[in-house]
């Protein structure tokens, strides 16, 4: 080697690099920094109040569940949509779950995982959003760039209004496709193109909707690098495809077999045209007038009740046409071919073209072209919207770098107008979780008590081979079986063994019928599922009203085994042919890119790693599991026959949470003799050795209306133990409610341990009164006694339950200011919710379960001055067991004379 290529570079060199290392490193620390107001809402007790966020947690549940199992990120998801299970992951983009998972599996909560991975998103779309500024333009304007991306009102109502985690993290791949096409045409580095392949598919398995239309912006770029003058327009074009057409590739495993196998699901028949045909623009301006961003208008009435409808803010857009102008005036005093204003153009078009295609006049290309239909709604392109306008607010204090301090203090003030005006109306409502009532029982639970499936409302990835239409049409099924059945004969069949995982259902029978019997497993049929007896090849049938997997038994002893594959159609098989094809492309490509000038060798090293991790991500997703992990424990109970409709396989005793917060999971497996004339009611009960007893409700009844002849099913019970439950040897057993006269089942024994006094059973809550289901009203935590018209009034109740509620009743409640001289109510009342809200309803509490509820009350503006009385009003409700309520009670609303309490918790005076 030459002494000249060995020699140390010049101090002044040195210094320079240092200095440069310094401010890159500082201007980083700055833009974390300023997401910290950003995200403060998320470090408030509990979880923000989201339309999505707890539908979320619901999945994380699950999918929790199924790697614990062994299956991580199986494309079924066996605990979704009552238990049947759902080809979630199928059709809905996954990775944004990768990272909530891996802080659960770190030993971070569900709630916890959730929002921390939510804030992680924002943090890194500004991070990427820096990285795409600084390729372009000066430290000063990429952290611009970065801080106003992060405080966009849209990324902002993402977070915290719609809580949708995938869009979210859609913030993140957007900056870093555009930066690797970018720099790979502009290079000629293969492993800028590389990046940009990989950012571009990291993108459509995160989101694939943003990437639906993000690809036609990713294209104008293109476009427009091809028409610009004085660009490499061969190596742009050559670089730029390649790019692009790698991404797909890649990303193909996922979005191929989504599209071909469509029809398998209801995807197509839950879209709603009206709702969808609302939200498009009629008018003029298509931004917001008032410059603090309002996150509770406008809204949508197209389906009757309230739904945001975000558009872009008032300072966005000032920022946006200020940085459209710089970039005029420097289009006309520089060359015109400089990047600069070649990007500036690019979000010009992201931001004008954003805006038009979110008009009524473009309605007619989402009903010209098939795939837009499945956008739902036109303003989810203000995220391509928002990236033009970052980049624009970037090359606004990029045009004045010839006057530094004039560059900064632009810059500062761009930043804190985006940031105050973004957040000083933000106060998202609280959800006061309580860890111990998330478990796989409680995506049950939240299906029962609010007419979902699978914690979507639509049942969108409901099996066609189902029977039913939607989530509302399962519903009315269950409520509608039972009782006019035809009772035949009992099922000659008796089970030994069960193995129930994720990936695989593994059965040991006898027969002792004369003919073949039929075995039903509680999982919806769908293509993947494939079946064995004794080894050999059987066929999988779809099986009864609701489609269910069955499988026929001859005489005699046998092995029958289910096993899901991801990779079991030709369409998946297909898609992950070409991702693997993708993949050995993209490795091939990253040893052919030019080397790197020296200080930018780290992003190579990143790509590289990136680029291992990313795609052996998507091949392990995309093959999904296929062997099925063995059982990890003993059943603590086996065969008991209950009547002649119903017997116990087995049951498993979780109890891995006991020691900390005293949650037991007591897993049952069930073989349906005969189709049951009636639903089952029933509670487990512990009861310790002095004989003190704790009840939890079984809350299958109206799941067991609908359950077959022939058919396995499991049952998941979470019991929370109180605190003060002695410890010791404790026997569980299910307990019969109905049908009358059924003996206790044996569910096995326990060990309780020792647990320390929890601080609610040290200090009881001071209650208001006793109410008649053996629940205790609590008043309010914190109140102000002096609110102004048009304030927000956050009352906190606090709920315990003395006893397990033996009640078809649940209870909705509300707040309101009443005059205390009496006249006319003023219209201040607090959305109606019920104890608990709705991941616990009443039916489901627990003796010892203590639930915070946050209510919000906002005061009109027409609320005359004076005193008034802070009333909590509490109506009832009829529900079914288990949370089914009868047809048309989803749209309930409070009568007067419904209301079953009222409790004056306070004395308040309004001012003006």
């Amino acid at each position: 080697m030459s002494e000249r290529a060995t020699a140390a570079p010049p101090p002044r060199a040195q210094a320079s690099r240092s200095r440069a290392a310094f401010t890159e490193g500082g201007a980083v620390l700055l833009v974390l920094a300023g997401c910290i107001p950003l995200l403060w809402p998320l470090a408030a007790p509990g979880m923000v109040l989201t339309h999505d966020g707890f539908l979320h947690v619901q999945r994380l549940i699950a999918l929790d569940a199924a790697a614990r199992e062994g299956a991580p990120f199986t494309r079924w998801l066996p605990d979704l949509a009552y238990g049947y299970g759902q080809p979630l992951l199928l059709y809905y983009a996954p990775l944004s779950y990768l990272p909530a998972l891996l802080f659960r599996l770190l030993g971070a909560g569900f709630v916890a995982s959730f929002e921390l991975t939510s804030g992680l998103a924002l943090v890194l779309s500004a991070l990427a959003m820096y990285a795409l500024a600084r390729s372009l333009a000066g430290v000063a304007a990429a952290g611009t760039a970065a801080l106003v991306y992060a405080a966009l009102p849209y990324q902002l109502v993402d977070l915290y209004v719609r809580g949708v985690l995938a869009e979210s993290w859609a913030f993140v791949w957007l900056p870093l496709a555009a930066l690797g096409v970018v720099r790979a045409m502009r290079s000629g580095d293969w492993r800028w193109t590389v990046a940009g392949a990989l950012a571009l598919a990291g993108l459509v398995v995160t989101h694939n909707v943003t990437a639906l239309l993000y690809l036609p912006a990713l294209a104008a770029l293109l476009a427009l690098t091809l028409v610009w003058p004085g660009s490499a327009r061969r190596m742009a074009l050559v670089h730029g495809t390649t790019s692009l057409g790698l991404g797909l590739a890649l990303a193909a495993w996922f979005w191929l077999p989504a599209l071909a196998e469509r029809q398998l699901v209801q995807i197509d028949q839950t879209l709603e045209p009206k709702l969808f045909a609302s939200f498009f623009l009629t008018g003029w301006l298509p931004f917001r007038l008032d410059p603090a961003y309002d996150y509770t208008q406008p809204v949508s009435m197209a389906l009757d009740y309230p739904i945001f409808w975000p558009q872009m803010g008032l300072v966005q857009t000032a920022i946006s046409l200020a940085g459209l102008l710089a970039v005029g005036v420097g289009a006309r005093t520089r060359a015109s071919a400089t990047i600069t204003t070649q990007a500036g153009v690019w979000a010009g078009l992201l931001v004008g073209g954003g805006l038009l295609l979110q008009t009524s006049l473009f309605f007619w290309l989402y009903q010209s072209i098939p795939l837009l239909k499945f956008v739902q709604f036109p303003w989810r392109l203000l995220a391509v919207v928002g990236l033009g306008s970052a980049l624009l607010a970037g090359l606004l204090v990029e045009s004045l770098r010839q006057r530094p301090v004039v560059s900064t203090a632009v810059g500062i003030v761009v930043v804190l107008l985006s940031i105050l005006t973004a957040t000083i109306r933000l106060d998202p409502e609280r959800l006061l979780v309580d860890e111990r009532h998330l478990t796989t029982e409680s995506i049950v639970r939240g299906d029962l008590a609010e007419y979902g499936l699978g914690s979507t409302h639509s049942g969108e990835y409901l099996p066609v081979s189902s029977g039913q239409r939607n989530a509302n049409r399962l519903r009315k099924t269950m409520l509608e079986a039972g009782g006019g059945r035809t009772v035949p004969e009992p099922l000659a069949l008796t089970v030994e063994r069960v193995e129930w995982r994720a990936n695989g259902i593994v059965a040991e029978v006898t027969s002792t019928s004369q003919a073949t019997e039929r075995l039903v497993f509680s999982q919806f049929a769908f293509d993947g599922w494939t079946a064995a007896v004794d080894g050999s090849s059987s066929r999988a049938l779809a099986v009864g009203q609701l489609g269910l997997l069955g499988v026929t038994v001859t005489p005699g002893s046998h092995r029958v085994e289910l096993t899901w594959s991801g990779t079991a159609t030709a369409a998946r098989q297909q898609g992950l042919a070409v991702s693997a094809v993708a993949a050995l492309v993209l490795l091939g490509l990253l040893g052919m890119g030019r080397r790197l000038q020296r200080p930018r060798r780290w992003m190579s090293r990143a790509a590289i790693t990136t680029a291992a991790l990313l795609v052996g991500g998507m091949l392990v997703a995309g093959v999904g599991g296929h062997k099925v992990t063995p059982a990890s424990a003993a059943p603590s109970a086996s065969w008991q026959i209950v009547d002649d409709t119903l017997a116990l396989v087995e049951t498993h005793q979780d109890t891995a949470r006991m020691a900390n917060d005293g949650v037991i999971l007591t897993r049952q497996v069930w073989l349906v003799r005969r189709s049951p004339p009636t639903g089952y009611r029933a509670v487990v009960e512990i009861v310790a050795g002095d004989g003190t007893s704790h009840l939890a409700p079984w809350v299958y009844e109206p799941i067991s209306r609908l359950w077959e002849r022939g058919q396995l099913t499991r049952t998941d019970v979470a019991v929370r133990l109180p605190a003060s439950f002695p410890a010791g040897r404790a026997a569980v057993r299910l307990v019969f409610e109905r049908p009358a006269g059924l003996a206790p089942i044996d569910l096995g024994t326990l060990e309780i341990p020792v647990r320390p006094l929890s601080p609610e059973a040290r200090s009881p809550l001071p209650t208001v009164e006793v109410t008649p289901d053996g629940t205790l009203v609590a008043a309010p935590a914190d109140w102000r006694t002096v609110v102004r018209t048009g304030d927000v009034l956050d009352v906190l109740l606090r709920w315990s339950a003395t006893a397990a509620p033996h009640t078809d009743r649940e209870f909705a409640v509300s707040t309101l200011l009443k005059p205390v001289e009496g006249g006319r109510f003023p219209r201040s009342r607090s959305d109606l919710r019920r104890p608990g809200d709705w991941f616990a309803p009443l039916p489901f509490w627990q003796a010892g379960d203590a639930i915070e509820q946050p209510l919000r009350l906002r005061v009109h503006d027409l609320t005359p001055p004076g005193q008034y009385t802070l009333t909590l009003d509490v109506y009832g409700r009829d529900l079914a067991r288990g949370g089914a309520s009868e047809p048309g009670a989803s749209g309930w609303s409070p009568r007067e004379q419904e209301r079953t309490h009222e409790y004056a918790l306070a004395t308040v005076t309004v001012e003006r």
